[in-house]
């Protein structure tokens, strides 16, 4: 079975924490989070889709814990602002999820949304970084099988 490179992402996950009584205006304004987390992917396609996970799985509702203002609130997934590849390599267990940092900000979901980039646009963009790393896997690969075949034949 041939084994796949696995790649490390950086992605900014964020969400916005709105009063109840908010959710039903046009525009409705919230303390925005912004997450920096770590993702792993054999492309760029598998990390997308795990950082969306995330980020989806940061919503809650406040069944009277969570607050805003003194207000009952509920966190909603925004989107993936931005994501890239991790050029350096990083010492120590690494995991999906992990956050590096957080950032927040009031503003309007609005304002959050568009600073959420389209999906397509992030991938291509993490094509383009990855395509170097994948050619020399390839190179690799390729040569770790010459060895292979030049041992079994000698």
């Amino acid at each position: 079975m041939k084994k796949q490179n696995r790649y490390w992402f950086w992605a900014w996950v964020a969400q916005i924490t709105l009063p109840k009584s908010q959710l039903k205006h046009a525009k409705p304004k919230g303390q925005v989070w912004r997450n920096l987390v770590l993702v792993s992917g054999r492309n760029e396609r598998e990390a997308l889709l795990k950082a969306e996970k995330i980020g989806a799985g940061l919503e809650q509702d406040s069944h009277s814990s969570l607050t805003l203002d003194g207000k009952p609130a509920v966190t909603k997934f925004v989107g993936v602002e931005d994501m890239g590849l991790v050029h350096d390599l990083i010492y120590g267990e690494l995991s999906d999820g992990v956050e590096i940092l957080f950032t927040e900000k009031r503003t309007s979901l609005a304002l959050a949304r568009k600073r959420v980039r389209a999906s397509q646009a992030i991938r291509a963009s993490l094509v383009r970084e990855l395509q170097p790393y994948v050619r020399v896997a390839k190179k690799q690969s390729r040569k770790g099988k010459r060895r292979q075949i030049a041992q079994l034949t000698s």
